[in-house]
């Protein structure tokens, strides 16, 4: 009866135990951290639909992973929606489930309810929104980048693979520099251009506690195939060099401050055996 978290990801379990240990575990009073991870399990609408009114009847969740699970529009339209009762949610993954095609689908506004669930889940430190373009898999994140802007405690945040294109790049660098929080992001597959990567090196070059970003390669692969002169490659290249040069230096100088150096210089005139 103290088992609070589980994880049967990927496991092709029969929808009806998914659904049975949820609710299990929901309904259990000596519990109220739950922490559960379905992803990989092709759910389907109809049984996130029942898992929603299941979630709507607990407030205990601090973590869900329901990634891959095929919930369509309106199955995740109700998870989230239910997942409004959870003020302590604390890890949220919903990746790959939502199909572009489907977007008119239920009767949830999608993107606004995920705007506002994360604008009233003021414990939450990892959220993971990824996309799969080639599956056309990818979600309408507008709201959510609203609310991450002056969110209090979110920490990592992986929005890979939704197509935001430069729209998506300018919000995002609102986001990173107005939240001094983030300290681990993905962000590639989102069709991002040169003129996308400029304006996420502007803000990154400014921002001292990001330390954890993968440059968005294949974006910067598929783009450099297209780039129509010698002058975009170059400005894109620059800002390529502006994004890791940054995020060495606040990954040197958490690494400083967590050895008690105080203030340190440039990591590039440190040696690399230092640490």
């Amino acid at each position: 009866r103290w088992l609070n978290r589980v994880s049967i990801r990927s496991t092709r379990a029969p929808d009806f135990v998914i659904d049975a240990i949820l609710a299990a575990m929901l309904k259990n009073a000596f519990l109220d951290q739950v922490y559960f991870d379905c992803s990989g399990n092709p759910i389907g609408t109809e049984v996130a639909v029942r898992m929603a009114s299941v979630i709507d009847s607990s407030w205990t969740l601090r973590g869900l992973r329901m990634d891959n699970c095929a919930l369509g529009n309106e199955g995740l339209g109700w998870i989230v929606h239910a997942l409004h009762r959870h003020p302590n949610l604390e890890v949220l993954s919903l990746s790959c489930n939502v199909r572009e095609s489907q977007w008119t689908q239920g009767a949830v506004n999608v993107p606004k309810s995920l705007g506002s669930l994360v604008k009233c889940s003021h414990h939450l430190k990892k959220l993971v929104l990824a996309g799969a373009p080639a599956k056309s898999q990818r979600l309408d994140l507008m709201f959510v980048l609203e609310a991450l802007a002056v969110h209090p405690s979110i920490e990592y945040l992986d929005l890979s693979g939704n197509s935001m294109k430069h729209g998506g790049c300018q919000r995002l660098a609102r986001v990173l520099a107005s939240n001094p929080n983030i300290v681990s992001l993905r962000f590639d597959d989102n069709e991002t251009e040169f003129v996308g990567f400029e304006t996420l090196q502007s803000t990154i070059v400014n921002n001292t506690t990001l330390v954890d970003f993968p440059f968005p390669e294949r974006d910067y692969k598929a783009w450099g195939t297209q780039a129509k002169t010698g002058l975009q490659r170059q400005r894109a290249e620059k800002a390529r060099k502006g994004i890791e040069t940054q995020i060495k230096k606040n990954q040197f100088r958490i690494r400083a401050k967590r050895f008690g150096l105080g203030s340190v210089g440039d990591p590039a005139e440190a040696e690399a055996g230092d640490f």
